[in-house]
C-alpha cells in the first residue's frame, strides 16, 4: 500500500475482496438514486482545498451534510441513503456531519485507486480502505471523462447512469488486483524483518516463520521483487549494512562482521572483497580519504 497518501482514519484491510464484497452488498440494498456534481465553480473556503483526482462519495445508511459549490453559491447538501457526490479535479467538499453514517469513498489517483468504506464516530464489521496496484483501466478512465465534463454542465440526471457503470467497473479491479498486492505487502512484511535482524545467523525458514508465510513463497516473492535468490539477497543487505558501518563508524572489522551476521571475520572479509573489490580495510582506508591515490 502507497504509505504516502495514507491519513489518519484509514484501517488497511489484509484482504481486499471483503471490502468488495461488503461495498457490492450495500451497492445492491441502497442503489444509486441521485447524483450531486462538483465543480470548481468557486474558490474553497480558507482551510479547504481543491480536490485534485475526480472521486466519489456514495452514501449507504445516515445522513452525511456536505459544503459544496454549485452554478450560483456555495451551499450545504444533506446526502442520504442512495445518495452520491461526484467531485470532478478542480471541486472541493467539506463534510459537517456529527453523527454516525456510513459511506464509500472511491478516489481516483493517477497512479492507483483508492477505496474506502466508513462509518465515522462509530465502527462497522467490514470497515476499510485498499489502494489498487495501478489506476483505472481504460474504461473508466473514459467513464470518468465523461462524468467530469457532464459535471462541469451541471448535467446530473445524464450522470447517473455513468456513475452506476463506474462503480462495479471500480470494484472489478480492487478484487482484481487482491493476488499481486498480497504479494507485495508480504514482501515488505519479509524486508522490514530482514533489515532488523542482519545481525542474527538467519534463513528462509527462520524468515517465513516470523511473518507468517511458507518458505516457497518467500523464495518465489524474493525472485519476483529482486530478480536473485534469497540467500543472495540476504548476503547483499548485510553486505551493505557492513559498508555502511565501515564508512560511518570506528567499530572494529571484527564488531562490523558480527553486526552483520558473521560469527568469522575471516569469512566475512572474504565476502565483502569477493562483493566489493576491496577488503574491509582497504575499502575503509579509500572511504576515509576519497581523493588519495
Amino acid at each position: 500500500m502507497p504509505d504516502q497518501y495514507a491519513y489518519m482514519g484509514d484501517i488497511p484491510l489484509d484482504d481486499p475482496r471483503d471490502l468488495a464484497e461488503e461495498i457490492n452488498r450495500l451497492w445492491n440494498e441502497r442503489p444509486l438514486q441521485e447524483i450531486i456534481p462538483v465543480s470548481g465553480l468557486h474558490h474553497p473556503p480558507y482551510g479547504n482545498s481543491r480536490s485534485e483526482i475526480p472521486r466519489l462519495t456514495i452514501v449507504f445508511d445516515g445522513l452525511r451534510p456536505v459544503t459544496h459549490p454549485t452554478g450560483t453559491n456555495i451551499i450545504e447538501t444533506a446526502l442520504g441513503p442512495g445518495m452520491g457526490i461526484f467531485v470532478t479535479t478542480d471541486g472541493w467538499t467539506r463534510p459537517n456531519s456529527s453523527q454516525p453514517h456510513r459511506y464509500v469513498s472511491i478516489d481516483f489517483y493517477p497512479t492507483f485507486i483508492r477505496y474506502r468504506l466508513d462509518t465515522p464516530h462509530h465502527s462497522e464489521p467490514g470497515d476499510g480502505c485498499f489502494y489498487s496496484k495501478s489506476p483505472i483501466d481504460p474504461p473508466g478512465r473514459s467513464l470518468i471523462r465523461a462524468l467530469e465534463f457532464l459535471a462541469h454542465e451541471g448535467a446530473a440526471e445524464r450522470m447517473l447512469p455513468l456513475m452506476q457503470a463506474l462503480v462495479p467497473e471500480a470494484m472489478r479491479q480492487c478484487v482484481q488486483h487482491h493476488r499481486e498486492l498480497a504479494g507485495t505487502e508480504d514482501w515488505r512484511r519479509a524486508t522490514a524483518w530482514i533489515i532488523d535482524h542482519l545481525g542474527e545467523p538467519v534463513g528462509r525458514d527462520h524468515i517465513a516463520q516470523a511473518i507468517g508465510i511458507h518458505p516457497n513463497h518467500l523464495s518465489r516473492l524474493c525472485r519476483r521483487f529482486m530478480q536473485m535468490p534469497l540467500a543472495e539477497y540476504l548476503t547483499e543487505q548485510r553486505l551493505k549494512k557492513a559498508r555502511r558501518l565501515l564508512r560511518q563508524t570506528t567499530y572494529s572489522i571484527g564488531d562490523i562482521a558480527s553486526q552483520c551476521g558473521y560469527g568469522d571475520h575471516i569469512h566475512f572479509r572474504k565476502r565483502f572483497k569477493v562483493w566489493s573489490g576491496q577488503t574491509p580495510r582497504s575499502f575503509r582506508l579509500q572511504s576515509s580519504h576519497p581523493n588519495s591515490g
